[in-house]
């Protein structure tokens, strides 16, 4: 039988990865943990619910894998796929955290070559917004963040292990103080950004089933406008083609992609 003293001595003795946190090229805050080659190492299952910047959640993540000498980056791959890949290196887990035995620099180029070898596998980060509906009026954030500012729809991103529904509707509470019901996902908009590669899937929801006191948050004001008063405000770049997914039921998907260094859109 398992001494639990024993193993929280084996925890205490190991070193726990320190998290960095950065701005990518797009403004959003990306982390990184760090495993390094011939040191046994504890990892968060989920660092997005464990750090924050500037009171806001972190939701991309990177595990970047070091030589031994802590000199260089073998590869940096994305975190919870990463986990996946050193499942068979895991020998003892917690319910927040795993430890991770030492690896050779070999073993980890090798975990790098399968990540990026598989067709199948792209990194992704899923967001979500939700067209609040009462009436002719429509509830919208004033969002203060400064790579993406103005009017647009409450929401956020979808955290690992979360359903995307539940993501929305605790996005949206977050945000607004309101809690919706009956979501009904109308499409949604993606693209693949030209320097890191990493897709962006932006699921698009919508109701008219809400209760609670309506709140502001950190991201931005929220307030009620009427539908056909829209144009009258500083929209978010982007807004108006989200706002045609809602309302064209010719369309459910925007895919953007870069082409002869210029964004095109495609309506499909």
């Amino acid at each position: 039988m398992n001494n639990p003293e024993n193993d929280n001595l084996v925890w205490e003795e190991q070193y726990e990865s320190k998290p960095y946190l950065y701005p990518g090229p797009d403004g959003i805050i990306t982390g990184s943990l760090a495993l390094t080659a011939g040191k046994t190492t504890i990892l968060p299952r989920n660092p997005e619910t464990l750090y924050t910047s500037d009171g806001r959640t972190v939701n991309d993540w990177k595990l970047s894998l070091i030589s031994v000498d802590g000199r260089s980056i073998i590869a940096q791959l994305s975190y919870h796929q990463a986990l996946e890949c050193l499942a068979p290196f895991i020998i003892q887990q917690r319910e927040n955290a795993v430890l991770v035995r030492e690896l050779a620099e070999n073993e980890m180029r090798m975990l790098a070559d399968k990540e990026e070898n598989d067709p199948h596998v792209e990194p992704v980060v899923f967001t979500n917004m939700c067209m609040i509906c009462d009436g002719d009026n429509i509830l919208v954030q004033d969002r203060l963040e400064k790579s993406w500012y103005g009017i647009t729809f409450p929401g956020g991103h979808v955290r690992p292990g979360e359903s995307f529904a539940a993501a929305v509707i605790r996005e949206v509470y977050e945000e607004t103080g309101l809690t919706i019901d009956n979501v009904r996902l109308c499409g949604m908009k993606h693209w693949i950004h030209p320097e890191h590669k990493r897709r962006y899937i932006v699921l698009l929801y919508k109701t008219d089933t809400f209760s609670g006191e309506l709140k502001s948050s950190d991201e931005g004001a929220v307030l009620w406008i009427d539908r056909r008063n829209v144009e009258q405000y500083d929209l978010a770049e982007g807004f108006r083609e989200i706002l045609s997914i809602y309302e064209n039921s010719d369309a459910d998907e925007i895919y953007m992609h870069f082409e002869d260094d210029s964004w095109k859109t495609d309506y499909l």
